[in-house]
C-alpha cells in the first residue's frame, strides 16, 4: 500500500478541466460521456489496481496525514475490510463546517445506517478491493 493510483473520470467537461488534469502526468484520466455518477464510479473502480480503494469527488480533498493513517490501520488490522475516518464537511456558500466522527462500526451497522438514509461521509471511507469481489459494485440505479 506504499504507492498510490489516481484515476479521474470526467463526464466530458467542456471547460478547462482537462487542460488542468493533463498537467498532472501521474493521473489516469478518462473523459467520456457516462450514464451518471455511479456508472462513472464503477468505470474507475474497475480500472483501480490497488488493494485499498477510496474515492472523492471534485470538491473533496484529503488532509496530508490521511493516507499514512489509513495505511497504518489496514496493516494493523488485516482482517478489516472497511474503515471510515473523520470528515470535515464545509459549505462554500456560508463557510459553515460540520465535523463527522469516523465511529467504529461493523459492516452490518454501516449498511443499516445507509439503509436508514443517513449516509456516512463517503470521502472518508476506505475499503479493501476484496469487498468489491464479495458484495459487488455500486448499483447504477442509485445516484
Amino acid at each position: 500500500m506504499d504507492s498510490y493510483e489516481h484515476i479521474v473520470m470526467d463526464g466530458g467537461s467542456i471547460d478547462r478541466s482537462l487542460d488542468v488534469l493533463r498537467l498532472h502526468t501521474h493521473l489516469k484520466c478518462t473523459s467520456e460521456p457516462d450514464r451518471g455518477q455511479t456508472h462513472a464510479l464503477n468505470k474507475a473502480l474497475r480500472q483501480a489496481k490497488g488493494e485499498v480503494i477510496a474515492w472523492i469527488n471534485s470538491d473533496d480533498f484529503y488532509l496530508p496525514s490521511a493516507f499514512a493513517r489509513i495505511q497504518h490501520f489496514f496493516r494493523e488490522h488485516p482482517e478489516e475490510s472497511v474503515v471510515t475516518g473523520d470528515c470535515l464537511w464545509g459549505w462554500e456558500s456560508n463557510g459553515r463546517l460540520r465535523y463527522i466522527s469516523g465511529e467504529e462500526r461493523d459492516f452490518e451497522s454501516l449498511i443499516r445506517q445507509w439503509n436508514s438514509h443517513v449516509p456516512g461521509p463517503q470521502p472518508a471511507i476506505f475499503f479493501r478491493r476484496r469487498l468489491l469481489d464479495e458484495v459487488g459494485y455500486p448499483d447504477e440505479a442509485f445516484h
